[in-house]
Order: C-alpha cells, then structure tokens, then sequence
C-alpha cells in the first residue's frame, strides 16, 4: 500500500464509475454534468437509522419517517430486500444484544449472547450474512454469522469493529488492528490487510455498490485534537479498497461520520454533528434531510 500522503451513509419496509488518477490529489468520484444541491426528491430507496428513543425508517428524502422500536435501540442495518432490520440493543447484562425485527413488527435476539457485547451488525450484499462485532473471545473482534443467528464464526485475529461488506460478498472492510486503522479481510479470515493506516483515528468504512471505493471517517486532518474518536475533527474521507487513491469528502471542521452509500452509487449519505445529511461522493451539492444517527440505505 502507498503511503497516504503521497496520494492522491412497523410500518413502511419495502423493499459507480469513476476515475482516479495516482497523483497527489486524485479525482474524487462524481456525477457527469451535475452541480447545484442535490434534488433531494429524486433519491431512490428507504433507510433506516436511530434517534431519540429508537429505530427509525423513513425514505431516503426523509419524508415519511416511523419509529419502528421504542427500546432505545440503535446502530440498524437493512437486510438487502427491505424486509428486516437487525440493530444493537443495550441490556442490563452487557453493552449489546443483535435483535432482528421484520415488517410485521416481531422482534428476535440473534445472537443470544448475554454475557458479552454484540454491535454494529451488517448484512451482506447477497443477504445470507450479517458481521458483527463481538468481544465474547476476550479481544473485539469481527465476526460473521448466518442471517438467522447460526452458524456464528470469530473472522479477525486481532481488534476489529463497524464492518462493511464488499459488493461480492465475499470480503469485509474493517475499523482495528493496532488502533483504528482502515482494513479488509476475506470472509474466511484469511488476507487481513491495511487499506488505510494512518497513526489518526479512522473508523466507520462503507464499501461502495462498485467496488471501487471505501467511505470512512476520520481524525487526519488534524494535529490537535479535542478527543480521540469524538469532536468536530471527524471529516469523511474515500479510499480505493487497495489503499490508493484518497481523497477528503469533507472540510467543515464539523463532526462528520458514518457514511453510507445510495444503492446505485450516485450519492454518499452520512451524519454531521446529529443530521443526515446527502451529498455526491465528491462532496457537492450536500443538503440535510433529517435528524438521526448510524444510516443505513437499501432500494
């Protein structure tokens, strides 16, 4: 990988093509032909996230918004059809159970893991798996189990936290290693490797629809620092998955996280300072749809 400095986000759930050169500052991904804000109308699909007291969904313009779990439950992730959420629920026993819960309302504990923690789930693309993160073994970890709670497998050797998942299904990008470090492991555990490692902290990456590009977060930007993984120093920055090609989103000097990509690529979703807000992957045209925390985004 190249050094980083010399390169260049119940009621209603239904259910990338860019360029970048190798010279210091590359282009970022975007849209031909398009300027000016977002027209917000024109996004496809729904999301789910939290807020105040629960899950919530609502369309990707952010109209139309239910709260769909009042348990103070947060961190949801969409399966791929729409159909079901699984998210992070704080118990008395510990800092994390994994429930599921699907459009008629039913909720169920995948995990049923009540001496350890359980977060930040994801489903794959295909929708035959959701990683996690686990501390269960002693060291936080990722995990990966079978959509319905089975077959749960321990994936890193070492920290690991927030996945995302390749479009093929077959790999997963990764917060941890030695600190908060971007990386990405195959599915089976075998080819953990660095994408993004710089000695700031760097958290909450989003594999792109395509393939091409990885979203994260992260503190680089700045030498002084009010905390650690908090504060207005988080900026949204992209990476190619073999740690090519980055380039800074954001440059507000606002607390920028969490970022989600549309279902076909077209724009970049994410939370500033307790707003969803949308944008091109390049950037532009970014407008706010909403309050909220921790994004997810299906067709």
């Amino acid at each position: 990988m190249m050094d980083r400095r010399l390169l260049c986000v119940v009621a209603v759930m239904s259910p990338l093509l860019w360029s970048c050169s190798d010279d210091a500052k590359p282009a970022a991904p975007s849209v031909p032909g398009a300027d000016g804000p977002i027209d917000v109308s024109t996004l496809p699909g729904r999301i789910t996230f939290s807020w105040g007291s629960g899950v919530w969904t609502s369309d990707a313009t952010g109209e139309h918004r239910v709260q769909i779990t009042d348990d103070d439950g947060f961190d949801p992730t969409y399966s791929p059809d729409g159909k079901s959420i699984v998210y992070r629920l704080l118990t008395a026993d510990d800092d994390g159970e994994l429930l599921s819960i699907d459009a008629d309302g039913e909720k169920r504990n995948i995990v049923n893991d009540p001496d350890f923690s359980d977060w930040s789930p994801a489903w794959s693309p295909d929708g035959t798996m959701i990683a996690f993160s686990s501390n269960r073994l002693g060291v936080l970890g990722i995990w990966v189990m079978d959509a319905d709670g089975s077959n749960q497998r321990f994936v890193t050797k070492s920290h690991g936290e927030y996945p995302t998942w390749s479009p093929d299904s077959q790999s997963i990008a990764y917060a941890g290693g030695s600190y908060y470090d971007i990386r990405r492991i195959n599915v089976d555990g075998s080819g953990d490797e660095l994408v993004s490692g710089d000695s700031a902290y760097e958290m909450g990456p989003a594999w792109s629809p395509d393939g091409q590009w990885i979203a994260f977060h992260t503190q680089a930007d700045f030498d002084e620092l009010e905390e650690p993984g908090m504060g207005p120093e988080l900026e949204i920055h992209l990476i190619r998955p073999d740690g090519t090609g980055e380039r800074r989103i954001t440059n507000n000097h606002t607390d920028d996280s969490f970022a989600v990509w549309s279902p076909d690529g077209q724009y970049l979703m994410w939370v500033q300072h307790g707003q969803i807000v949308v944008a091109r992957p390049d950037g532009t045209g970014l407008v706010e749809i909403g309050a909220g925390n921790f994004p997810s985004w299906v067709a």
